[in-house]
């Protein structure tokens, strides 16, 4: 719980900033997380590359399919689009389906963005968060992206040299 007077301060430092309090103690989380200080983690929300694969994602309750490197990107841009959407009102995108036929759909809620995904066949899994938590989201997403596309990368340059066979895939080593 905070003191009374410490909430005094950050409703003070939210009004001369223009944005909630809760948005400034996401600032200074961030600023936390800049410097090493909290972990670069959200607690429920497991991002990650899968080695071959693409990225597997689950934000809160909502599991996505394993999405590509390519669409785990689009993904995370999607996020970044209702993150910046000016206003608090409420929007929703249109549902786009998944490969695994899955529906999701996401917009704004107020100061905040909301996730739905319907599984075929199954319940609806629902997330809220606010618009930094979203836009951490998407970094990591687009983080994880980048390894699971280098890992690719490895594993095609390992392929080649072993189909150029020894003598070649030294000279391949030593030329990149």
């Amino acid at each position: 719980m905070v003191h009374k007077a410490r909430a005094e301060q950050l409703r003070n430092a939210a009004e001369r900033l223009g944005i909630s309090a809760s948005e400034v103690i996401e600032r200074l989380i961030e600023l936390g997380i800049e410097h090493n200080v909290i972990p670069d983690e959200l607690p429920g929300f497991n991002i990650r590359a899968e080695f071959g694969a693409g990225v597997r994602s689950v934000l809160g309750e909502v599991h996505l399919p394993l999405l590509p490197p390519e669409h785990a990107r689009l993904f995370a841009d999607a996020l970044l689009f209702h993150a910046a959407k000016e206003g608090h009102g409420r929007h929703a995108s249109k549902p786009a389906n998944f490969h695994d036929a899955s529906i999701v759909m996401m917009g704004r809620l107020g100061r905040g963005l909301f996730l739905t995904r319907q599984p075929l066949n199954a319940t609806v899994e629902k997330v809220g968060m606010t618009l930094e938590m979203a836009r951490d989201v998407a970094r990591r997403i687009k983080a994880a992206a980048d390894k699971a596309d280098a890992w690719r990368v490895d594993v095609a340059r390992q392929m080649a040299e072993e189909a150029a066979g020894p003598e070649k895939a030294a000279r391949v080593r030593t030329d990149t």
